[in-house]
Formats: structure tokens, C-alpha cells, sequence
């Protein structure tokens, strides 16, 4: 009686992990047949438009349509409304890379991720060729040994930023950009992260920078504050600024002003900021990802 009853119960577990894989893979054949592209303007002008995305990271119990096989193209609408010269991604992992490399035809990119595993994160920074020639570009690990791979501080994971030096191939002007995503558990590795990040920004003098990414700080904690000294928060300076927050957790959260963890800063006198946007990133009642994204319209001094 013992061993039916185990019995049973083996194929009721079997029977669910194989109706749980046929709900995860329910979209992998949109996935891989699609079509999505980003379609670029061929006007160019010295307006620097930046935009910063998190594109949540593939989770098994993102079901349904909250899957990433399902939201890719979500995504892709979401950078072809904006057309960016310049995009930093956060949490992606090598599914989602090779698909935006994919889909971004026009871009070139770079990507570090931050440990090892099959299904690791990285903060990727994808520019127009036809606009930007990529100087230099690095990656770098936030902690107290950043050229290794490594954490510290109490971080919940390894924690990376990319940069890249860009020059406009019109104008001749060159800036650095800068993206990462900081510890969404520990105070002091958010802290001592961005200093970390901040340290190496500065090792390029007087190069105009823009920072970007999921810092997991509101504004008014000691993580955001911490960069005022350097840094304007482009919401604050735009002439024209939306108001609301940035991390929804798929439509569940106030959109509070005052919620914002994602972020675009530029180095102090670098650029007049003439717009800052939040992406509704709802399509048709469906979500692109559990953040909005931001962007911004900036012009070099």
C-alpha cells in the first residue's frame, strides 16, 4: 500500500514538473521565430538621446506572459519608441543578449558578466555605429578588489559595470558612459559600490560622464545623495521631467515620485538636459518588464 501510494505520488510530481516545463517553454517558439528589430532614424544630430532598461532577469516562475519568451518583443517596442543612441541594459543574462544583439542590428555592444554561471547577469552598454566610435571600453567588478571577480560588503551577488568611451564621428566630441546595477540587499555595498564606480569615473579626468542603471536606491537615501557632489540626477535639471517611479513590480506598486531606483546622471556642467522620460512599458495590458524604463535628450556644453 506503502510503495502505490509513493507511487502515486511520483506521478503526480512527474506530471507537474512536465506541465510546469510546457508553461515555460509555451512561448519559446514566438521567441525564437522573431522578427522584432529596432528601426533607427537616419537623422543625426549633437542631441545625445540615453536610455536605461531593465529587462528582468529570466526567472523560472515568470509564467505566462510575464515570461521573457514572451516579453522580448515587449522590450524591443519599448527601445523602438525611443530609438536611443546609447542603451544600458541591466540584469541580462546570455538569453537575453543574444537576442538583443539580434534584434539591435545597428548597435554594437559590450557585455561582462558577473560570475560564472550559465544564466549570469551583466549591465551591457549597445551604441550606434553610424553616430559613436568606441574609443575604449572595460568591465569591473564592485568591490574592494574590482579587477578580479569578486564581492564584498555583505552583497547579496557579485556586482559588475561596463563603460565605454564614445566619440561623436560628426561633432568629434568624446564622453564616457558608464552602467551598473547595484546590490538589492546591502546598504553597504550599494554605498561602497557606487564609490567604487565613482573612483573610476574619475580616473577620466574631465571627460564628460553618464551614469547609469538600477542603483536600488531612492533618491533620497545615502547611495543617491552620496553622488550629488559629482553628479546631477537628470531628472532634476531636465527642462521637461516625468514624474512617477520606476520600479512597478509588474503594475502592483504606487507610482510614487518619490519610488525611483533607476537612474541617469551626468557629470556636473556636462550637458544641458532638455527632456527626461519614464517608458510606459504596458502593451495591452501586458508588461515588458518590471521596471519602466527612463531616457534622456541631452546636449553636450
Amino acid at each position: 500500500m506503502f510503495k502505490k501510494i509513493l507511487k502515486t505520488l511520483g506521478i503526480i510530481v512527474l506530471l507537474a514538473l512536465v506541465a510546469f516545463l510546457v508553461i515555460q517553454l509555451w512561448y519559446l517558439p514566438r521567441f525564437l521565430s522573431s522578427k522584432a528589430r529596432v528601426e533607427l532614424s537616419k537623422e543625426n544630430s549633437d542631441e545625445i538621446t540615453i536610455m536605461s532598461t531593465n529587462v528582468r532577469c529570466y526567472a523560472p516562475d515568470d509564467l505566462f506572459e510575464k515570461s521573457w519568451f514572451y516579453r522580448a518583443d515587449l522590450i524591443i517596442a519599448d527601445v523602438n519608441n525611443v530609438k536611443p543612441d546609447i542603451i544600458g541594459f541591466q540584469e541580462v543574462s546570455p538569453l537575453h543578449y543574444g537576442y538583443l544583439q539580434n534584434a539591435m542590428p545597428d548597435y554594437e555592444s559590450e557585455i561582462m558578466y558577473r560570475d560564472n554561471w550559465i544564466l549570469s547577469e551583466g549591465c551591457p552598454i549597445f551604441y550606434r555605429t553610424d553616430k559613436y566610435e568606441k574609443l575604449d571600453s572595460g568591465s569591473f567588478w564592485l568591490s574592494e578588489t574590482p579587477d578580479v571577480m569578486s564581492k564584498d560588503w555583505g552583497a547579496a551577488h557579485y556586482r559588475v559595470a561596463t563603460y565605454m568611451i564614445l566619440k561623436d564621428r560628426v561633432s568629434g566630441r568624446e564622453f564616457v558612459v558608464f552602467n551598473t546595477h547595484l546590490d538589492h540587499v546591502s546598504d553597504e555595498a550599494r554605498i561602497n559600490g557606487i564609490q567604487v564606480v565613482l573612483d573610476k569615473i574619475a580616473e577620466f579626468g574631465g571627460l564628460p560622464a553618464f551614469l547609469m542603471g538600477d542603483l536600488n536606491a531612492y533618491p533620497d537615501e545615502e547611495t543617491i545623495l552620496f553622488t550629488h557632489e559629482n553628479f546631477d540626477d537628470a531628472h532634476l535639471i531636465a527642462e521637461e521631467a516625468d514624474k512617477g517611479a520606476t520600479y512597478h513590480k509588474w503594475g502592483t506598486k504606487p507610482d510614487d515620485n518619490d519610488k525611483r531606483i533607476d537612474y541617469i546622471m551626468i557629470s556636473k556642467g556636462a550637458a544641458n538636459v532638455s527632456e527626461y522620460r519614464i517608458v510606459n512599458n504596458c502593451h495591452n495590458g501586458i508588461w515588458s518588464s518590471d521596471h519602466h524604463s527612463i531616457y534622456v535628450k541631452v546636449t553636450l556644453k
